[in-house]
């Protein structure tokens, strides 16, 4: 009699399935990392449905049960401190929600809950949305999917870093003012007449390079605070503790300062307007100038915005 092999009839574990598709964030550890609201329009689009749908139907009822917490979806304007974007309560709450949706586990990396340390938070947001119209078309042309990375959301970020390009601000069809998040906000279109963004040549006599006498400077913010981000979600303890980040911007300012004769950093005081407690290395963390004092003091010092907010 001819012997088979015995079957296992015991259950597989299966593993536990998220609500909505997994869908996985874009260039989270690079200096491409996506927006969290550009994370939220590409999932209600992979769900054939407008941000506004799923924001009432899976978001909010997640929220009030579970945090306690009800987000109303009356302001299209979504760009302040308590941006689904920003480091504010609202981004927290999205965050939770989003990942308990999904799956994913990582969804405060595109935010700037990333940066947490940065004591300000107003005024790191731009009001509006900015977009890189020749990276909207290179993306499509290639196949790639089109999002609004998280480093255009800087209120201090004016050019593209990849195509030292001006971002825009306004529809080139409707003139439209776009926001951040709308009921029917998708990256790559307008939120208004729906028309495509993107452009194989920038619409401006230059071919969209800035010419502006600042150009260095615009062109250096955005390839300082891309390589901020590139890092910042492997450094959670150095980005995300206000206190830590506090005491090695301060300690490293008060280097920089105490190596000019005396002469040379009341110049240097006077042109970045940075504080004098800097001179005896006795700022508190807490009193931490803003995001754009901070990119003014490394611009002229010589030195890179990671290099001041790190150890290095």
């Amino acid at each position: 009699m001819k012997t088979y092999r015995s079957w296992q009839f015991d259950l597989s574990t299966i593993p536990e399935r998220s609500r909505l598709y997994g869908l996985q964030p874009i260039g989270i550890g690079t200096v491409k990392v996506e927006s969290l609201t550009s994370y939220l329009a590409r999932l209600a689009s992979a769900h054939c449905v407008h941000p506004s749908t799923l924001i009432h139907q899976e978001i909010e009822p997640l929220l009030e049960q579970r945090l306690d917490f009800a987000i109303r979806f009356k302001n299209p304007s979504v760009s302040g401190p308590d941006s689904p974007n920003g480091k504010g309560q609202k981004a927290r709450k999205y965050v939770l929600a989003l990942e308990a949706l999904t799956g994913q586990s990582n969804l405060y990396c595109l935010t700037l809950l990333l940066l947490n340390g940065l004591h300000a938070n107003r005024g790191l947001l731009n009001p509006v949305r900015a977009w890189c119209p020749l990276c909207y078309q290179q993306w499509q042309a290639s196949g790639q999917p089109f999002y609004d990375p998280l480093l255009w959301m800087f209120r201090d970020v004016t050019v593209c870093q990849h195509h030292h390009s001006l971002l825009h601000t306004h529809c080139p069809q409707c003139q439209y003012s776009q926001r951040h998040l709308t009921r029917i906000y998708r990256p790559g279109y307008c939120s208004k007449c729906h028309q495509w963004l993107g452009t194989s040549i920038a619409p401006c006599d230059n071919g969209g390079i800035v010419m502006e006498p600042d150009v260095d400077w615009r062109v250096w913010v955005s390839t300082s605070l891309a390589a901020v981000l590139a890092v910042a979600s492997q450094m959670p303890q150095q980005f995300g503790d206000p206190h830590v980040l506090g005491q090695t911007i301060a300690a490293n300012m008060f280097c920089y300062l105490s190596e000019l004769t005396p002469e040379q950093q009341a110049q240097f005081i006077a042109r970045t307007r940075a504080h004098q407690k800097l001179l005896t290395g006795q700022c508190h963390p807490q009193k931490v100038p803003e995001l754009t004092s901070l990119l003014t003091f490394s611009y002229f010092a010589g030195m890179s915005l990671l290099d001041l907010m790190t150890n290095h």
